[in-house]
């Protein structure tokens, strides 16, 4: 499942300010489930944000020279 772009969130949350519906109905509308939309709204009112969070991995174990000396070693 892909992650809702920050402008489909927000045309979904100014959807559920205005009234225009109940939280179920807009989050079905959306193609996402009702506790994702709760989660954005949720987002929102505590940072203000609901642009989807960066994603990524941690930090890789070794770097650079440090990756070349562990490969050299076996």
């Amino acid at each position: 499942m892909s992650i809702a772009t920050k402008d489909i969130r927000q045309r979904a949350i100014e959807a559920y300010k205005k009234g225009n519906s109940t939280q179920a109905r807009i989050a079905q509308s959306y193609g996402v489930d009702i506790r994702t939309f709760q989660r954005w709204l949720a987002r929102l009112a505590a940072t203000g944000e609901s642009a989807p969070q960066p994603r990524g991995h941690r930090l890789a174990l070794f770097r650079g020279e440090q990756l070349e000396c562990a490969y050299s070693q076996f």
